[in-house]
């Protein structure tokens, strides 16, 4: 969560951008609650990353999203290409916490 509320709130719409990206490598299980969590909550769109506003809106936000997904999600059931997928997202991730928090994780 300290990287999306990182990037949420850096006011770079192209660093929120590569969050997004990132998020798109999950595999479909995350992608299918991703999807279902963010209309629940977020019905009018995800927002944008600017001076006057963060990524999903808010950090209550981000947290009851990120809570959604992961009640939806159970990771003992994904398979191993879905696992791989995982890996990618978690290694795209730590490239954005270097620009987002300016050091190596």
């Amino acid at each position: 969560m300290s990287i999306l509320n990182c990037t949420a709130t850096s006011g770079d719409q192209a660093l929120c951008n590569e969050f997004l990206y990132c998020d798109g490598l999950l595999p479909l299980p995350y992608n299918k609650a991703y999807n279902d969590c963010v209309a629940f909550y977020n019905p009018n769109g995800i927002g944008c990353c600017t001076e006057n506003e963060e990524l999903y809106h808010s950090a209550e936000y981000r947290e009851l999203i990120n809570n959604c997904i992961e009640r939806q999600v159970n990771v003992e059931e994904l398979t191993d290409s879905e696992l791989t997928e995982v890996d990618q997202f978690q290694d795209c991730m730590r490239q954005l916490s270097r620009k987002c928090f300016g050091r190596m994780f």
